[in-house]
């Protein structure tokens, strides 16, 4: 089998694989946000503005790099312009796509009782512990039952007044 036909059958293949991954747990996203929507009106917070920003920038310079190589084609072998649209290529949909994936990863919903965030729901009350992850940009929930949850840093530090009242009315009770 001849090299090239081999990277670019490699390189679809991983678009398409990011595609998929990406679009998959978008759907799971919003099929367990209407499944949860029962319990009551939910705010959302968004706290990856700064991913989004710089997978924009990703996508934009990959664009542009990609349209520059389309009005010089002359200046490439046919080897090396393949190669550049397949690297592109990949840049280009995995920004477009974590641009999805940080709309999920980083979307917090939550209510009086407790937090949605990806596919699940806890209630504040259940909340027994918290564990930073590396760089703190997650923090780890530890849930009475066991269950582990990683929520944004930054959502759980602006629910933090709304936890910790939950926790203390229930301990009165």
């Amino acid at each position: 089998m001849d090299s090239n036909l081999l990277v670019i059958l490699l390189t679809v293949g991983l678009i398409f694989m990011t595609l998929f991954n990406r679009f998959k747990m978008f759907m799971e996203h919003k099929k367990a946000l209407d499944n949860i929507n029962h319990r009551g009106d939910f705010k959302k917070m968004y706290t990856g503005w700064k991913t989004v920003i710089l997978y924009v920038i990703t996508l934009l310079a990959a664009s542009g790099w990609l349209i520059m190589l389309l009005l010089s084609r002359d200046n490439y072998t046919e080897n090396e312009f393949i190669i550049w649209i397949l690297v592109l290529a990949v840049f280009i949909v995995t920004a477009a796509t974590d641009i999805v994936k940080s709309s999920v990863i980083h979307t917090t919903y939550y209510n009086d009782q407790g937090i949605f965030h990806n596919t699940d729901y806890f209630r504040y009350s259940s909340v027994k512990n918290f564990r930073v992850k590396r760089l703190g940009l997650a923090t780890e929930v530890i849930l009475y039952n066991g269950e582990t949850y990683a929520v944004p840093t930054k959502a759980l530090q602006a629910l933090e007044d709304r936890i910790v009242k939950v926790q203390k009315e229930a301990k009165k009770k």
